[in-house]
């Protein structure tokens, strides 16, 4: 009687649901870095109208301005890829949730069957469903790099509204009668900063979740033994 080791299935199966689960997290996680885009429009209206009101450097202050504004656009545009690729992946591990379910339960009729040809017909089958699952993970690499880039892309927007912050402290000391206006927006934009800082370490916490893929999943798949029949 001829039997089937299941261990592969069991280990790609694990990988595709916290696949699942870690993109549903990213989703749920760069809503709030889309409030935080919002919050930083806000913010760069609110600079513009103090860099119109000012009677010093109006010019530069415009210019700090309308660098937050970009910044608030950047984000929203960054988040938005970051979204789209985990939608994508989520549905991607859905799909490899699937086929290692069928591949188990091909992996267990396997065993019961006597007759030779079935069995390679089913045998086929099963390796059908492993390479689907290795396409999966293949996938997993390409769209985390994405992810990553956009989320690099954010810690480098993150870093320069701490930038446009001090440069409104030191116009603060400049106007005494905007003085603290300006020293409240740079305040909003620190405690901003802050909070995407936050919000950028969750992302990079679960981006690491799957950052590696199995040692099984990088092989080549001539190079792997996913099912093996034993005589």
């Amino acid at each position: 009687m001829t039997s089937v080791s299941s261990a592969p299935q069991g280990t790609a199966f694990e990988e595709m649901m916290t696949l699942y689960r870690v993109c549903v997290h990213i989703q749920q996680g760069s809503k709030t870095l889309l409030g935080h885009a919002e919050e930083m429009a806000a913010i760069a209206i609110n600079a513009a109208i103090a860099a119109a009101r000012s009677k010093g450097n109006q010019r530069a202050l415009g210019v700090l301005a309308n660098e937050a504004a970009r910044i608030s656009q950047r984000i929203s545009s960054q988040v938005s890829e970051i979204q789209g690729a985990a939608s994508t992946l989520a549905k991607r591990g859905l799909f490899g949730v699937l086929k290692c379910r069928e591949a188990q339960t091909m992996t267990v009729a396997r065993r019961r069957i006597a007759d030779g040809a079935n069995a390679d017909i089913v045998q086929a089958a099963i390796c059908r469903n492993e390479e689907e699952v290795q396409r999966v993970l293949r996938d997993v690499e390409a769209m985390r790099e994405a992810i990553t880039e956009q989320w690099r892309a954010i810690d480098r927007q993150n870093a320069r509204i701490i930038q446009i912050a001090a440069a409104f402290r030191i116009e603060a000391t400049r106007d005494d009668s905007l003085g603290a206006y300006f020293t409240h927006i740079a305040t909003l934009l620190n405690a901003l900063n802050e909070q995407i800082k936050e919000s950028s370490e969750q992302l990079r916490r679960l981006l690491d979740q799957f950052a590696a893929p199995s040692a099984r999943a990088r092989r080549p798949l001539a190079d792997r033994s996913p099912v093996r029949l034993r005589p």
